[in-house]
């Protein structure tokens, strides 16, 4: 099959759904699993240990300007949908600029992020309350690596690490790093802040879970510990069996492949251990964006979904054949697998379907599903977006040998926030609210999860709903009598933070009968 040919079935159930979610690309190489981002893992050897280190890199820098090109022109036309326009980034491995597309089109944006010559080794992920995609820029004097920030709003790009070994992005776009001294750090906009932790031996995959935890596996003299460390607390190391592993969204599972089925992990608790029976064996596994599924191409070529919670298989189908990777996308619709002849076959999960077969390498960045469900597949040298309900070839664009690419979804036009400690204090109207903004989430119940936890602390912390659809879940503390006020107390949390006001609610006028 040649560039470009593509065998389909149409689809019944709308794959061009619109579903707020962005997508994060999987990498399925060898020693690469990282369902929140992607890793990489280099062997290096010292003395007799063997050192997994993680990459990944790119990022931008411009003049500081009132403008913004890149905002100016996607927002010349209108957003895709609510969550923003569908997007690709391309980041050359060489040390050339980055670049921007429009999907599905791939219509490129005559813009340039200066990436100062550092070479891209891999993209971390995209932080979309902070209009910030995280990597690791790789350094010649090291086998450690920089954690970069390319901030989209500003086009400013900054390094906020180094000597980092390992590192990933949670599910609520967060950053974090484990250093080559075994300490950990969390990414805040601008610094990172030093977790009180230490972690033993260098971790040869890592991910983000929720509520700011981060699981590692560790290799050790007699196989390889699986670890969940939460910040300030003792870490829980469990064993874990040889084969690969998959990590759920959230973080509250962990399935691994063995040689008669799936073994199922809950992090936190060691004791928490299931085993999915199933047989043949399975030569790889993925798991659902909600992470009550579980799905396991099997080597007869059966696809079966396994129910998270009961172990057994509730659902399966046959394929064209045996399938040796599997990737899902972040909206639980499509699933991508690779065939044991390289194609690569577009899966409904609702049915479990083949819809299409599609000509392509297997990438840890591509193919990728984008938000607004254009698949993007490296043909040669060549990157082609397929769209539409019977995936037809929408655009082709050239790249080079060690391009990376990131999908998302993303509004340039949204208003930037301003770090308090770079803005002059001003006096707010008697009737304003001020308060500071810790985070935004689209997540109602983390944005709970994460006030709880400053009140925990004893701060007055609390959820301020969305007044409209295009409105995220604030997190805020106050409100506060002056911005001064509100300024002091922010700079007291050690960590990033923005100034938010708005106009008070007024209250309903109570009803009255009338006489």
């Amino acid at each position: 099959m040649g560039r470009g040919e593509i065998t389909t079935f149409r689809l019944k159930r709308g794959v061009n759904q619109r579903i707020p979610s962005p997508d994060v690309p999987a990498r399925p190489t060898t020693g690469c699993f990282n369902r929140s981002g992607p890793l990489i893992f280099r062997s290096v050897k010292t003395h007799t240990a063997l050192w997994a280190i993680l990459a990944v890199g790119i990022t931008a820098c411009r003049s500081d300007s009132t403008s913004n090109p890149v905002m100016e022109a996607l927002a010349q036309g209108p957003p895709s949908n609510d969550i923003g326009a569908a997007v690709a980034f391309r980041f050359p491995s060489s040390g050339r600029a980055a670049t921007l597309f429009r999907l599905p089109d791939l219509e490129e944006v005559s813009w340039r992020f200066d990436t100062e010559g550092r070479s891209t080794e891999t993209i971390l992920g995209f932080s979309s309350d902070n209009d910030l995609i995280f990597t690791l820029a790789e350094r010649e004097d090291s086998l450690a690596f920089d954690l970069r920030a390319l901030d989209l709003v500003t086009g400013r790009s900054r390094t906020l690490d180094s000597n980092v070994v390992a590192a990933t992005v949670g599910p609520t776009g967060q950053a974090y790093v484990v250093r080559a001294d075994g300490s950990i750090g969390q990414a805040e906009h601008r610094r990172t802040d030093t977790w009180p932790d230490t972690l033993t031996g260098v971790p040869t995959a890592l991910w983000g879970a929720a509520r700011g935890r981060l699981i590692a596996i560790i290799e050790t003299d007699v196989g390889r510990d699986l670890a969940y460390i939460a910040r300030g607390q003792p870490i829980v190391r469990q064993p874990l069996p040889t084969g690969t592993p998959e990590v759920s969204k959230w973080g509250r599972l962990v399935a691994v492949t063995v040689d008669s089925g799936v073994a199922l992990f809950d992090p936190a608790d060691p004791s928490a251990v299931a085993f999915a029976a199933l047989r043949p064996a399975p030569l790889a596994i993925a798991i659902s964006p909600s992470g009550h599924r579980i799905y396991a191409a099997l080597a007869d070529g059966r696809l079966v979904a396994v129910d998270r919670f009961a172990a057994n298989t509730v659902q399966q189908s046959q394929l064209p054949g045996p399938a040796v990777a599997l990737r899902t996308d972040s909206f639980g619709r499509l699933m991508l697998a690779q065939s044991e002849n390289g194609t690569i076959w577009a899966i409904d999960v609702i049915g479990l379907a083949v819809l299409a077969t599609i000509n392509g390498s297997w990438d840890r960045d591509l193919p990728t599903v984008a938000p607004d469900f254009t698949i993007l597949v490296r043909q040669g040298s060549g990157v082609v977006a397929y769209q539409g309900e019977e995936f037809s070839e929408a655009a082709v664009v050239q790249e080079q040998t060690g391009d990376l690419w990131l999908t998302t979804a993303w509004d340039p036009r949204r208003p930037a926030l301003e770090f308090a400690v770079d803005s002059a204090p001003t006096t707010e109207p008697a009737s304003v609210e001020i308060y500071v903004q810790v985070s935004s989430s689209g997540n109602p119940a983390w944005a709970e999860d994460l006030a709880s936890e400053l009140q925990a602390a004893g701060l007055n912390a609390k959820v301020l709903r969305p007044d409209d659809d295009e409105e995220r879940y604030r997190v805020v503390l106050g409100p506060f009598a002056s911005r001064e006020e509100a300024e002091a107390s922010g700079r007291r949390l050690g960590r990033a933070f923005w100034i938010f006001t708005r106009e008070p609610e007024v209250p309903p006028e109570p009803e009255t009968s009338i006489p």
